[in-house]
């Protein structure tokens, strides 16, 4: 799914297998946990996240 079409609620991928996820809120934003030990965060998904995007899924 193209960036541009993604809704809150979609699920977002990134790296390569993927091995990340996180679900969009909408405003180019997502929230996910980073790692072990770091609290769950709202995030913006330009800039680094941009170059590790690898696809999204609407659950219906």
């Amino acid at each position: 799914m193209n960036r541009s079409d993604l809704r809150p609620g979609d699920l977002v991928f990134f790296y390569s297998g993927p091995s990340h996820v996180g679900i969009y809120v909408g405003d180019n934003k997502m929230v996910h946990a980073p790692k072990p030990g770091r609290s769950v965060e709202v995030v913006n998904m330009a800039n680094y996240w941009d170059g590790q995007y690898t696809g999204a899924r609407r659950v219906a």
